[in-house]
């Protein structure tokens, strides 16, 4: 019999830093799962997401042997690895599709206070801690003190390779989910589930806010360039006359005041953008699904879609065409923040919403490749 699978989602210096213990529960846990179930458990611990989620999807929706448990362990290096947050939201929009939240489990391993929160926000993670929020995670601060060949150790990994094997055996129990893009408007097993047709509502409401993000977040960058480009004449010019460091630190001090505002700002614009742009998402997947069979019940729809498809190619290359300058942007605000202390503030905020907007490019990306792939004939 095939091994179920699960991925396990983490940051490599966290796992380092604890000498390899995170990676050590990874299969502490596949060891217990298998020991309880009778069935092993491969646990992926090594990133490649994008085509291992594709495989994820398929084996869910076509109801094989196979079911993917997807492990978060939280830590807050977690929030600001971008490759984690990737992982986390596309799993767990998938799962959310599918009506099986409960095979999505974060884990949290170091104590993140903003999880306590109602409403986390202010911060460019506030979107996947939020995600975090939605789910029943387990909390391993104390647990991770312990010896791995104690009781309390050994206890807890075996509640949670239980916990896995419920949830199991709770998604194999039901009726299989219907494909994304169907008619049904709740996936079984879910009331929670949204349908199609809210899919679509949602992201036909949060295209304008896309929009409306993206036209606003221009100026702000533009400001932090002219701020950047007038401060490195200021240090020009003192430099030729013979000004010193001082001086130099007098520029760097009125640079980190006027950059304080735009970094806010298109810091809490990027967290928007995530927002609307993973909204969106779900409407052009769910848009890709059913366009087939639209299309061969009703062949005039194919003008459509192809309208369609084309201004999703535009937008691909329009956004990673911006997103070149603003990866160049990102890489000169790095070398930038360690030229004083007064400028790491304001310049942290605005590479961690820069790289919103970077991350967010590989979404767009990949709605191309999606449509690519749509074979109609």
């Amino acid at each position: 019999m095939p091994a179920e699978v699960g991925f396990w989602s983490y940051v490599h210096a966290d796992d380092a830093a604890e000498g390899g213990r995170i990676r050590q529960l990874a299969s502490d846990l596949r060891e217990q799962y298998a020991l309880i179930s009778g069935e092993p458990i491969d646990i992926f611990v090594d990133r490649d997401a994008l085509a291992w989620g594709d495989d994820w999807r398929e084996q869910i929706d076509s109801r094989l042997a196979s079911i993917l448990f997807f492990i978060a362990v939280i830590t807050p290096r977690y929030f600001l690895s971008a490759e984690c947050r990737r992982e986390l939201q596309e799993f767990a929009r998938g799962a959310e599709r599918l009506g099986v939240r409960e095979l999505v489990l974060p884990l949290v391993y170091v104590n993140v206070p903003a999880l306590q929160e109602e409403s986390p926000n202010g911060d460019a993670e506030a979107l996947v801690k939020t995600l975090i929020q939605r789910y029943q995670w387990v909390d391993w601060c104390d647990l991770r003190f312990e010896e791995v060949t104690s009781g309390a150790y050994r206890r807890a990994v075996a509640g949670l390779a239980q916990r896995l094997v419920d949830a199991n055996q709770r998604v194999l129990a039901e009726e299989p989910p219907a494909p994304e893009g169907s008619a049904v408007t709740d996936a079984p097993g879910s009331g929670e589930a949204p349908g199609s047709l809210d899919v679509l509502a949602a992201g036909e409401e949060a295209l304008p806010r896309l929009a409306e993000t993206l036209t606003a977040i221009g100026p702000e960058i533009e400001t932090v360039g002219n701020l950047a480009q007038q401060a490195a004449d200021d240090i020009q010019r003192g430099d030729q006359q013979g000004k010193g460091f001082a001086a130099r630190l007098a520029i760097s001090r009125r640079l980190a005041q006027g950059l304080s505002s735009p970094a806010e700002r298109i810091l809490e614009l990027a967290n928007s953008y995530t927002a609307s742009l993973y909204e969106v998402d779900g409407a052009i997947r769910t848009i890709v699904a059913q366009v087939p069979a639209e299309v061969r019940d009703n062949p005039a729809a194919r003008s459509g879609w192809e309208e369609f498809s084309a201004n999703v190619t535009g937008l691909t290359d329009v956004t990673n065409a911006a997103m070149a300058s603003t990866r160049g942007l990102v890489d000169s605000l790095a070398q930038t923040e360690s030229i004083s202390r007064d400028l790491r503030p304001p310049i942290q905020k605005l590479r961690r919403g820069l790289t919103i907007l970077t991350e967010g490019a590989s979404v767009i990306s990949e709605w191309k490749r999606l449509v690519d792939e749509v074979a109609l004939d």
